[in-house]
């Protein structure tokens, strides 16, 4: 038997010009484990990448990409020497794939667990019980909502969500001010001496295999029921296996509040070895890319201004993941992670807010203009006409909250004008 370390977490790559619907998994080995072969609708799916080669463990990215036909069908797919077989669901050609949003896959602080009302994993389980028939548990009920997909969508032998858009911090990387013992005395020092702390080697190697480490803690937990057997758990493992995923980053895939400290803090030695490996590792596991192919993040020194205000040089992502034919399509003339997506009638941007973020900006001059760019290229659709093949619909992914309200004065305004009269008027 084959064990994973990590995975199957599948990843949606794009439209191919083949008529292919683009789709990796990952997974995570030993390192002396043999590399085990992947089966896709009855064939073979090829010689996985080497995405990452790290403490023992290596982490493998397999291609299930598959053809669109004139209708929706699921796709079928394997490990050998895993007990389990898992499907996907591609939307029929031409035709808008059905999505689900998530966010916010863990706890800033893990007190807040003893707080919950329901399960850890309830909106896990809930989204899975929408989405797949097959795995619901004994006795399930259905709400009505799901009444009108089950006819038209899980007895049809489909599942219901052809991607899941997942909206930032789909791990949360806050503990590590707890577990690493240098980080959490550094909390006590005064802020000049948290501005100066040093970063050697043996703490950098530490925060390193931290980053590393955690996903497959996090995203395939070691007290988790393995694959294959009676109890199929219903958690985020389960979902990224089932629905291929559109992923970007916030903060806490860094760590709580990234970008909103204040610019000395930011720059800051230790600030900034934290952010150089959280992006090394959501580059790896999150967008499914080979570590060695990560260019490094580089001051601009052609333009002086103020440090509020970081500017970045921009990066020709098509030359850099030139030789990947599977490389998620990120927008060139920029330094982050913005990426864009068509897929038949619709188009999904999924926006980096967390590179150039700053208390003074979410997004650089750079980023704005290869938006721009990227929008002027885009043909409109007529949206009467389902099964078109330019643009009908126009998404634009945001994490949680894009505003953040201040409820004292929510609560001000209700006290002032009385919470009856106020929810009467928004009826």
């Amino acid at each position: 038997m084959s064990k994973l370390l990590l995975g199957p977490v599948l990843s949606f790559r794009g439209l191919g010009t083949d008529g292919s619907w683009k789709v990796t998994a990952l997974i995570g080995i030993e390192d002396q484990a043999r590399v085990p072969p992947v089966t896709v609708e009855g064939r073979k799916a090829g010689k996985p990448v080497i995405l990452l080669q790290h403490a023992g463990h290596t982490y493998l990215r397999y291609d299930l990409s598959c053809k669109l036909r004139k209708n929706e069908r699921r796709v079928p797919y394997s490990i050998e020497g895993v007990g389990e077989a898992w499907h996907f669901t591609v939307p029929g050609k031409g035709y808008a794939p059905r999505m689900a949003y998530v966010s916010c896959n863990g706890f800033s602080d893990p007190s807040g667990m003893r707080k919950l009302v329901k399960a850890e994993n309830a909106v896990w389980a809930d989204l899975l019980c929408n989405h797949d028939k097959d795995i619901r548990p004994a006795g399930y009920e259905l709400d009505k909502e799901q009444l009108w997909h089950e006819a038209r969508t899980h007895d049809q032998g489909n599942q219901r969500f052809h991607l899941m858009l997942m909206g930032g911090d789909q791990i949360y990387f806050d503990s590590i001010w707890e577990d690493l013992k240098l980080l959490k005395r550094w909390i006590g020092l005064t802020r000049e001496e948290q501005l100066q702390y040093p970063v050697d080697a043996d703490l950098e190697k530490e925060i390193e295999d931290y980053y590393f480490k955690h996903y497959s803690e996090r995203w395939l937990p070691h007290a988790r029921s393995g694959w294959g057997s009676a109890d199929k758990p219903l958690d985020a493992a389960q979902a990224m296996a089932r629905i291929p995923t559109v992923m970007m980053w916030d903060d806490h895939d860094i760590f709580d509040g990234w970008g909103s400290y204040s610019s000395e803090m930011q720059r800051s030695p230790l600030f900034q070895r934290l952010f150089f490996h959280a992006r090394r590792a959501f580059w790896v596991f999150q967008m499914q890319h080979a570590v060695e192919q990560l260019p490094d993040l580089v001051p601009r020194t052609d333009v002086r201004v103020r440090s509020d205000d970081p500017l970045f040089e921009p990066v020709k992502w098509s030359q850099v993941l030139s030789s990947d034919k599977l490389a998620l399509p990120l927008l060139d003339e920029q330094p982050g992670f913005t990426f864009a997506h068509s897929a038949g009638p619709v188009s999904v941007i999924v926006a980096d807010l967390r590179t150039e973020r700053s208390q003074e900006q979410v997004l650089g001059p750079g980023t704005w203009g290869a938006l721009q760019r990227w929008l002027s290229g885009i043909e409109s659709g007529d949206a009467a006409s389902p099964g078109g093949i330019n643009c009908q619909h126009l998404l634009l992914m945001s994490s949680v909250p894009v505003v953040h309200p201040k409820l004292s004065l929510a609560e001000a305004f209700l006290d002032n004008f009385g919470q009856d009269h106020v929810l009467d008027s928004c009826r």
